[in-house]
C-alpha cells in the first residue's frame, strides 16, 4: 500500500493514515508483539510508511502508540537487529545526524 501511495504522490496521506489512531502503526505494532519473528518485515513496513518520517517514528510516534515503558523499550529492543543490518534506515539516521554536526 505505501508503494501505491509514493507512486500516486499521496505518500503524505499514507503516513498520517499509519500513525494515526488506530492506523497502520498500531496494527503493525500488534503484529509485532504476536509474532516477533516477523520483525523484519515489520522493519520493512514501517520503512515504507515513514520513508521521510523515520526519526519522528521513533522520537514520536512510537512512544504515543507504546505508552508504557516497557512496551516501547520491548519494541525498540525487537526492532534493532534488523534495523541496525538495513542500508535504509541507517541511510536515514545517518542523513538525520549529519544535519547536527558543525
Amino acid at each position: 500500500m505505501a508503494f501505491e501511495f509514493g507512486d500516486n504522490q499521496l505518500l503524505a496521506a499514507g503516513w498520517e493514515w499509519f500513525v494515526g489512531e488506530n492506523g497502520g502503526l498500531t496494527t503493525t505494532l500488534l503484529g509485532l508483539k504476536r509474532h516477533p519473528d516477523l520483525r523484519d518485515l515489520v522493519v520493512s513496513v514501517l520503512m515504507q510508511f515513514a520513508r521521510f518520517n523515520f526519526i519522528e517514528l521513533f522520537t514520536v510516534n512510537l512512544k504515543k502508540a507504546q505508552p508504557e515503558p516497557k512496551d516501547l523499550l520491548n519494541t525498540y529492543l525487537a526492532l534493532f537487529q534488523p534495523l541496525a543490518l538495513s542500508k535504509a534506515s541507517s541511510e536515514e539516521v545517518n542523513k538525520y545526524f549529519l544535519r547536527f554536526q558543525y
